[in-house]
């Protein structure tokens, strides 16, 4: 994702991810790469998001490395609720294998007045 994550956007971001949450899927990602600012909205988000795939047996993952992302989320607690990894390689995959995701994973663009991708 890329841009802001606010009121304008949370709802979409909520949609892009819920939809991919299927009951004993694979681990949904999410990259916060490119966000520059997460506010209130975004952060309830993440948190409902990660409420559904732990009722679907689901894990989610965060990849984060700026300021404006991790410190809402360590202010928060989401930073231990959730699974935060500095970068996408970073991120296990299912079962333990040694593997890691590739560097590129279906990500969308949350920008304020664009639409998802």
């Amino acid at each position: 994702m890329a841009g802001e994550v606010d009121a304008h956007t949370a709802s979409r971001l909520r949609d892009h991810l819920v939809e991919r949450i299927r009951p004993g899927g694979p681990d949904l990602v999410v990259d916060l790469g490119g966000v520059r600012f997460l506010a209130a909205a975004g952060l309830g988000v993440l948190a409902e998001v990660a409420a559904s795939a732990d009722a679907a047996g689901v894990r989610i993952h965060v990849v984060a490395r700026t300021r404006p992302v991790l410190l809402p989320l360590s202010l928060t607690g989401l930073d231990v609720v959730l699974d935060v990894h500095r970068y996408l390689g970073d991120v296990p995959l299912r079962g333990g294998m040694s593997d890691r995701m590739p560097r590129r994973s279906p990500v969308m663009s949350v920008r304020s007045g664009s639409s998802a991708t």
